[in-house]
Parts: C-alpha cells; structure tokens; sequence
C-alpha cells in the first residue's frame, strides 16, 4: 500500500490564518511571500490563538514554529520563515517536517503515544491542535531546553547593556538640553515661552508635529510621517498609511499612480472610475518637518511682526466670535454633532444621473456663496463680518455651511490672508489695504456638498502679488483644459507644477485629494498637489488653534479650486455660478 503524506493540522491551520485577508493588520504574508509576520503578537494571543488553536500563549506557538524548523528572520520583529512556507504554495506544506530528536542508544526508550486535551490551553500543550503529540524525556531534549534558556538569558542581557546605554545617553541629552536653555536665557535673552515651546512641547511631540517657535504665535509644523508608514493631512483629518500594511499595498497595486516627483497637482475634480462617474475635490501636499526652531532662535531673531523686503507685517490671529446658529429645518452632515473630523469615506461615491443634478445645484450655490463674499472684500473689512455675511446666505438658501462644526471647526467659510496657506479661522482682524484674500466655500444642499475657492484683491495690491494671483489661477486653467477620460493624475499635476516653475513660484505639498457628494471627503485619495502657489517656502507651519496653515517664511500664497465632473464629452466645471 502507497504511504499518503498528510500536512501537520497546526500547519494547515497557521497557513489559513496567514492567508486570511481579515487578519492582515495583525498576521499576513511579508511582501515576498515567502515570509510572514505577526504585527500586533498581543492581539494575536488574544484573539486570534484562542480560535485557531484553543490557547492563547503566543510563546508556546512561538516554540511550535520551532519544531516545525521555521526561523525569526530578525531580532526586533516577529517574522518567521520556511522554505515550503509560501504564499500561494499550501500544497508544499506537507514537505515541512518536525524536527528529529536523536536519542543515545543507551537511553533510547518507546516514545510515549498520548491524545492531545482539546480542554489542555496550558503553554506546554503547543500543539493542542494535532491528533497527537510526542512526549519524551530524553537527555537531548532537555539540552535543547536549556540552551534555549541560556538563548533568552544572553539576549536578556543585551537588552539590558543596550538600555542602560540608552539611559546614560539620555541623561547627558538632558544635561546638554539644560546647558543650552540657560545659554538661550543668560546670554541671548530669549523669553521662556519661546524655550518652552521649542524645547518643552517639542521634545514631548509625536512624529506627526514638530512645534517650532517663529516671529509667529505658538505654530506646529506638519509632519509627512515618518519609520515606516506615511502620513497626510486632509482638512484636520491626519490619513495615515502603514507600508506593511497589506490593505495599502493592495491600494497602492489598484490605483497605479506615480506619485514621484511632480507628479501631483491640487485641484478639485470629479473622475470617471470604470465607467463610473465619481466627483472628487483634491486638495494635495505632503507637509515637510522642520527641526530648525532653536537656529531661527539663534540667528533670525528680527522684529515679530515685520517681514523682510515688504511693509506688510505678520499675519496675526485676532479674536473668533461665537459659533453661528443654523435654523434647525436645514438638514444638516452626520459629522456636526462630533468634534472628531469625519475622516474619508471608505469606497468611492458612484453618483447616477439625480446625484450629478444634485452636485451641480450645490456647485453653483457655493460658486454664487463665493462671488457674493468677493464683492464685500475692502480695507478695514473683518473676515468675521465676512462669515457673517456667508453664513447668512446659505441659510438663507436652505443650505448648510459645510465647513461649521467639521472636527469642530468653529466657522462657516475658510478665510486665508496673505500667508495664510489654507484653513483660516474667520476672526476680528480687519483686513488691510494691499491684502491678498482666499475664501474657501462648500455648501450642503439636499444631502450633497459643494466646494469652490477663490483669491481676491484687497484695495491697492502690489504688482508681484496680483502676478502671483494670476498664475495660480491659470495653473486651475489648464489643469482643467487637460482633464479628460483617461488622462493621468501625473500629467494634470505636471501640468499646474511646470507653470508654476515657469514663474519661479512654489507649489505646497501639504493636503490630499478627495472624493465629494454624500459626504465632504470620501474615496479616492489622490496624492498630488492642487494649485495652492507660495512666492517663497512652500514649508507650512500650524497655528495653535489645529487649523489655520500659514507659509514658514511668511510670503505670500494664493489658491483657487472648482469642482470638476469628467465625463465621456470631457470636463465640466460644476461650480459656476
């Protein structure tokens, strides 16, 4: 009779839980394939042990890979391999073997045959999912025991030579940290808030912000991410993409997009997807970190409020009025009653031929919203009194003001002055003579919103800042000339950078696109810039108030944005009036 080789039930099971796309985040295949890793062992044990093998010691499965002849890859993450351990090759499952114990002739005894408790969860019952486990006691087994214990103790001590090498460099970093604060102090006569929030806030930061203290109030540079996963920040939304994620990988398979170099402009859109139509609004950048705070401590020490080469001065933040009310009878987006930003809408909206009517009214309720605020720009002119006036004429057309209460955003319209990037709270700061204003609309009318930005002249405006102006606004232009079926997110985004290029202006890499409709921001995210053009650094830094996103150096930005619908018979532009 044939001998038939059967795979080991403990490997079977493993296989399927790696395999298992609804485990990803905690176990899943490396990206080779021929690897996997356990992400998150503390769930693991916890939740996923427990169903597949009736226990829930991650050590003893640890040790079960052991004897099935698997290897860590590296020391610091739980990675293990097999050469017969592929992805996509569960026939190969039944070369892999348990290792052989050799045992001496002289103390050579019968195995001892017994049935695995399927009740047993202790960690010694590793393989509580076979038929049957072997147990001996010979001389072998305990040595390999204990060289396994010795493995442990010697890695334990390393780990405690590296940690007390760790606290000792840490200690004379702290020393060092104080020397520099009462050089700072004594000698430079640098004020403690400015230290504190260099070095206090600074130092206890997450990867995502840097807080730096510039001529400005308290701001918070953005980071793009950072070890191993990127991260973009979308209207106060932080998106954060882990690369060894499989989830992103496969996104990142689906989507094809270069996101290399210039690739991606911000604009605002909607984009046939397999014949679907889908309306997106992109808004793109990636925020680059800066650790240059003690050096502008240091060396550009100039007066708060002046700007070099310019008598315009600093933007500053001036007092923000209560929240306005809206009629109850006006429908209003889920997110309102939260102070947590809603996030992106998982899956792209698909709109039919009703959705897309509902996306023009609301298109061009936000382009009329926006050419009526445009006509109240003038020196001495509050942006509160600005909001006011917008917050009063969507009410007044059954509309809600998309931006009020969206992660608790205190105003109805984003007003942007000058340096101001994007995301300026309305407030008592009137504006003056010579200002550039960007207001940012998006309305929510009969369960659709609409979005639209613009920059206006504020009275007398300089030549160099009415050109900047210009060329951003043409840089919306022939984005939008190009768009079509089938053209390539690089190529509209190479489009808006090469114009800028041609005049010497920045372009930020701060925010993602979006989908709109339904909901503010929902699927796809596309990675690219929109037409959002500084004179200067296109490095932003965040005010204190989470919101309001100014240029590092203080020159000047500007920005426009429209609501496109591609089609078979090309690009429209659902915001106009």
């Amino acid at each position: 009779m044939s001998h038939r080789v059967v795979t080991a039930p403990f490997l079977t099971k493993t296989y399927e839980l790696v395999d298992d796309p609804m485990t990803d985040e905690v176990i899943s295949w490396s990206e080779s394939g021929n690897t996997f890793v356990v992400w998150k062992h503390a769930e693991f044990a916890k939740d996923l042990l427990p169903k597949y093998f009736k226990h829930n010691n991650f050590s003893s499965f640890v040790r079960q890979l052991n004897t099935y002849q698997f290897r860590k890859i590296v020391p610091d993450k739980w990675e293990f391999a097999n050469e017969h351990f592929n992805r996509g090759q569960k026939q190969l499952l039944s070369h892999i073997k348990r290792r052989k114990t050799n045992l001496p002739p002289s103390s050579a005894q019968p195995p001892v045959i017994r049935k695995s408790d399927a009740n047993d969860n202790s960690p010694s019952n590793s393989g509580a999912d076979e038929i049957g486990s072997i147990s001996t006691s010979s001389p072998d087994s305990k040595n390999s025991g204990s060289m396994e214990v010795t493995d442990l103790s010697s890695e334990n001590q390393k780990l405690k030579k590296d940690n007390e090498k760790l606290s000792f460099n840490l200690a004379r970093a702290k020393k060092q940290c104080d020397e520099l604060v009462v050089f700072l102090r004594d000698c430079l006569m640098v004020g403690p808030d400015q230290i504190n929030r260099v070095l206090g806030e600074g130092c206890c930061g997450s990867t995502n912000e840097t807080v730096r203290s510039d001529a400005d109030e308290n701001v918070v540079v953005e980071g793009g991410g950072g070890g191993d996963g990127d991260s973009l920040k979308l209207f106060g939304v932080w998106l954060k993409y882990d690369k060894n994620n499989n989830n992103y990988k496969k996104r990142k398979r689906q989507d094809q997009l270069d996101l290399s170099g210039p690739s991606a402009k911000e604009f605002k859109s909607v984009v046939n997807f397999n014949g679907a139509t889908t309306i997106l609004m992109i808004k793109s950048s990636k925020l680059s970190r800066s650790l240059s705070s003690i050096t502008n401590l240091l060396f550009n020490r100039r007066n708060a409020n002046e700007l070099a080469n310019s008598k315009r001065q600093r933007l500053r933040p001036g007092k923000v009025s209560p929240r306005r009310q809206v009629p109850k009878e006006i429908p209003r987006p889920p997110y309102v009653k939260s102070k947590i930003p809603a996030g992106m809408a998982s899956g792209s909206e698909v709109h039919d031929e009703n959705g897309i009517e509902c996306m023009r009214a609301s298109g061009r309720l936000a382009a009329q919203v926006l050419q009526y605020a445009g006509t109240l720009i003038k020196p001495g002119i509050t942006t509160d009194e600005i909001d006011q006036a917008v917050h009063q004429m969507i009410i007044d057309n059954g509309a809600y003001p998309s931006p009020l209460g969206y992660g608790g955003f205190p105003k109805s319209v984003c007003t942007s002055v000058n340096e101001c990037i994007c995301h300026g709270i309305p407030d008592s700061r009137a504006l003056q003579d010579g200002d550039i204003v960007n207001i940012d609309v998006t309305v929510f009318l009969n369960g659709y919103h609409g979005d639209t930005s613009a920059t206006f002249f504020c009275g007398d405006v300089e030549e160099e800042a009415r050109k900047l102006v210009q060329v951003t606004k043409e840089s919306l232009d022939k984005a939008i000339s190009i768009c079509a079926p089938g053209v390539e997110f690089k190529t509209i985004g190479k489009t808006i950078h090469d114009h800028a290029d041609r005049y010497g202006y920045g372009v930020v890499e701060t925010f993602v696109g979006h989908g709109i409709g339904r909901v503010f921001h929902a699927d796809p995210v596309i990675l690219h810039y929109k037409p959002m053009l500084t004179m200067g650094s296109i490095n932003p830094v965040m005010w204190n108030d989470n919101w309001t996103v100014v240029t590092e150096d203080g020159s000047l930005s500007a920005q426009f944005e429209h609501t496109i619908l591609i089609t078979a018979d090309g690009a429209k532009i659902m915001t106009q009036c």
